[in-house]
This record gives C-alpha cells, sequence and structure tokens, in this order.
C-alpha cells in the first residue's frame, strides 16, 4: 500500500470521528506543513482554504476500496457537506498499519499534532497559506 494511503488511514484513525471534506484538506495540509508529514500533495489556496485536488483522488479511491465511507450530510443551514469515516475494513486496517508500521516516527508526529489540531481548524489562520 502506497505511504500516503497509510498515513490517510492513520489520521482518519487517530481523529476517530466523520470529518467534512474541507476539514479533510486542512489537517492533511496541516500535518504536512506543520508537523512535516510525508503527505505527497501539492496545496493551492481555494475558496474555503487550502486544497489538493491529488488528495481528493486518492479520498475518492479509499470510498471506492471501501476503507473510508462517504456521507453527504444537511448542515444547519440547509446546505450540503460531505463527511468521510473510516469503515470497519478501514479501522480494521488501520489497527494492522499501527501494529506493522516500520517508521514510528510517523505515529509519534500524529500524536503530537493530535494536541494542537484543534486549535489550528478553530483559528483564521487555518486560511492563510
Amino acid at each position: 500500500m502506497s505511504r500516503h494511503f497509510t498515513l490517510l488511514i492513520l489520521m482518519f484513525d487517530m481523529l476517530d470521528e466523520k470529518i467534512e471534506r474541507r476539514r479533510v484538506q486542512e489537517t492533511v495540509y496541516f500535518l504536512k506543513c506543520k508537523h512535516n508529514l510525508p503527505f505527497p500533495y501539492e496545496f493551492q489556496e481555494y475558496w474555503y482554504g487550502h486544497y489538493s485536488e491529488q488528495l481528493q483522488d486518492a479520498l475518492d479511491i479509499l470510498v471506492s476500496a471501501k476503507v473510508l465511507e462517504e456521507k453527504i450530510e444537511e448542515d444547519s443551514d440547509g446546505s450540503l457537506k460531505y463527511v468521510y469515516s473510516l469503515t470497519g475494513t478501514g479501522k480494521s486496517l488501520a489497527k494492522k498499519i499501527r501494529e506493522e508500521i516500520d517508521d514510528r516516527t510517523i505515529l509519534e508526529k500524529l500524536e503530537r499534532a493530535k494536541e494542537n489540531l484543534a486549535d489550528f481548524l478553530e483559528s483564521p489562520t487555518c486560511l492563510l497559506p
């Protein structure tokens, strides 16, 4: 399995919740730029923050492989949003990756990042390059 898929699966496992599409983009941007996790995606500024077409393609592949579930939910203002979460298969795969991963620093970086991820996503700097 490609390393960037492995990182995405571990990220979803770490967050252990449904994640809205924009938040997935911002979270990966944060992990790549602020915590030096080796995501290969190139980001550009977009309407609602940082966006990577390659990341969206990877999410689509994981949905097709039934590792991630994609749902469309209605927001409180009536707008629709896409949310992602690990499926049962995805959770099993994440457990296996955690047990067999060679580079333990990846897990350490993810845990350190989790501590200040919420602050980043809530801040206005989340929308800056």
